[in-house]
This record gives structure tokens, sequence and C-alpha cells, in this order.
């Protein structure tokens, strides 16, 4: 499940979607991680991640959902949000 090659997430992790500005990062750094939850599907070529950031509230089953190509350096892994870890135990 875990991949190696560089620059890859493993499959399931959280990650957080950061606008691709530098302007735009400065300001969300400041105001602790404001973004784009998501999970990462699968890595592509070229530092391409696919995200599925909308599931309808159903994460578990993230994996049965389109991944959206985000670029790789304009994510930041994130632990999985305490929303969604109690979302999950609920419906296993």
């Amino acid at each position: 499940m875990q991949q190696t090659m560089e620059n890859t997430l493993p499959v399931g992790q959280w990650v957080l979607y950061r606008a691709p500005t530098q302007q735009h990062r400065d300001i969300q750094e400041e105001y602790h991680l404001v973004g784009q939850p998501g999970r990462v599907k699968s890595c592509g070529d070229k530092g391409i991640v696919f995200v599925v950031y909308h599931c309808n509230g159903q994460w578990h089953r993230f994996a049965e959902y389109t991944g959206i190509a985000t670029k790789r350096e304009d994510l930041l892994t994130i632990p999985a949000p305490v929303w969604a870890s109690e979302q999950e135990a609920i419906t296993l």
C-alpha cells in the first residue's frame, strides 16, 4: 500500500491543498493551515498526486471517488482530521 518513489505519498494519506502562490502560502501558514483537505488516491508521474477532495462525507470510501491531479509541491501532509476519524468509527 505504501509507495516508495521520490516525492510520492502513501495511498490514503491525508493532505492539505495549499494555494500555489507564495503570498497565499505565507498567509495560510500564519493562520494555521487554511486549505482544502483530501486523501491521496494515487501518485502519478512528474510530481502529480491524485487526491480525493470531496467524497460526500464518506472518507472511508475515498478510493471509490475520482482523484484530482494536484502538484505535489502544493500539498502538505496532515494527520487525519478528528471529524474524519469520528465519522469512520461511526460507519464501520
